[in-house]
């Protein structure tokens, strides 16, 4: 069996980092695998050493694809890492050429993403001319088409059990939860001084790691995590915030203000670095709240944050629905600056309440976050598709 897998972008965001551990366990169970990417496959390199294959784009259909063809077809799957309009252009050309069907992978809300993009409603951006659709980028889905593609798929995987609402009566379903690397679990419950130390913090202080882009969908309440470590300063808690991640929309005047003053910026990091800042923390957060945009989603964050073995705030929505608040985290309330900042306080003031939420974190990421069992499952939901 061989399967293609086209993501919208390279491997430095959470879809590319999936493709890469899932395509590794896939080639160890004995699957052979292809990563095509629009362009930059050389930062595969950036989430480890892949075991499969990378092509881009544009190398696609040439010689990269030659020994492919003299497989048996029946063998060959192409799985869409999304229905965005980049990777269903592609998916359905490399279908079409190697005769082969096609899964379609649901990671978002790719509806709300759009109108967020476009500053609308939904439903009135399914309703713009083509003309004006053709200016909106390519990762992003185009209303009518992305519906089609869904529906001539051979079958579809979700990243949460959500996102079956987008998918057509009919398609085989399988639902799998992404995972994080093993050594995740072995951080010591100890926070690493030696890199705090390094970025001026010192060891007095609580450091919160956040590991994640904004954008234009969670600029808010990212910009809520911002404002609630302000608020700890200024009730006299010495909170520092420790942001990775690359800022693709503003946040509003209160976050920034509170990050020119308590955050240590470290701007994009190669994937397999983030164990480091994690493995500096004392508790990690996942602002936000049950909404359109959360519901439907999966943090990639939290594998790693919950197998760390820190308290783990979060709202109780997706991942949040599975965790007993007060047992395996800390669930959120209604997610703005004073819950979170109220929250974070409670395990500040209770650090044997803090460690053992900590520990039976880990042991929900024990038993729900597996690359090697998500492999197994997928495999097996190709071999029923072919």
């Amino acid at each position: 069996m061989e399967v293609i897998f086209v993501n919208y972008h390279k491997f430095i965001d959470s879809s590319g980092i999936h493709i890469f551990f899932l395509a590794n366990e896939l080639e160890r169970l004995g699957v052979r695998c292809t990563a095509c990417v629009p362009r930059g496959v050389e930062s595969v390199i950036s989430c480890g050493t892949p075991l499969f294959k990378t092509i881009s784009y544009s190398t696609a259909g040439l010689g990269s694809l030659l020994s492919t063809l003299t497989r048996k077809r029946k063998e060959m799957i192409v799985h869409a890492w999304t229905p965005r309009e980049n990777v269903r252009l592609m998916s359905l050309f490399l279908a079409k050429i190697c005769s082969s069907p096609y899964c379609v992978h649901l990671e978002d809300n790719e509806e709300d993403i759009l109108a967020s993009h476009l500053g609308m409603p939904y439903e009135k951006a399914a309703r713009l001319p083509r003309f004006k659709l053709l200016r909106v980028p390519l990762p992003l889905i185009r209303p009518k088409q992305y519906r089609a593609f869904l529906g001539g798929a051979a079958g579809v995987t979700c990243i949460m059990d959500s996102l079956k609402n987008f998918v057509p009566a009919g398609i085989p379903l399988l639902t799998f939860w992404p995972a994080c690397e093993p050594e995740f679990f072995d951080i010591p419950v100890t926070p690493d001084q030696e890199v705090r130390l390094s970025l001026g913090i010192s060891p007095e202080e609580c450091v919160i790691t956040y590991t994640g882009n904004v954008h234009q969908t969670n600029a808010g309440e990212v910009g809520d995590l911002y404002v609630a470590v302000g608020l700890l300063n200024k009730q006299g808690k010495q909170v520092r915030l420790l942001r990775v991640g690359s800022n693709h929309a503003d946040m509003c005047p209160k976050a920034v203000q509170a990050g020119e003053r308590y955050a240590v910026e470290l701007g994009s990091q190669f994937p397999k670095e983030l164990i480091n800042f994690i493995a500096s923390a004392d508790i990690l957060v996942q602002p936000g709240r049950s909404d359109s945009f959360n519901d439907y989603r999966f943090p990639s964050k939290l594998p790693m944050y919950f197998a760390s073995g820190r308290p783990v705030v979060l709202p109780r929505t997706n991942i949040g629905v599975h965790v007993r608040d007060g047992v395996e985290c800390l669930h959120l309330g209604d997610g703005f600056p004073e819950d979170i900042a109220a929250k974070i306080a409670v395990l500040l003031e209770d650090s044997r309440f803090a460690r053992a939420i900590g520990v039976a974190g880990r042991d929900f990421a024990r038993k729900k976050f597996s690359w090697e069992k998500a492999a197994q499952d997928v495999k097996q939901f190709y071999e029923q598709i072919l």
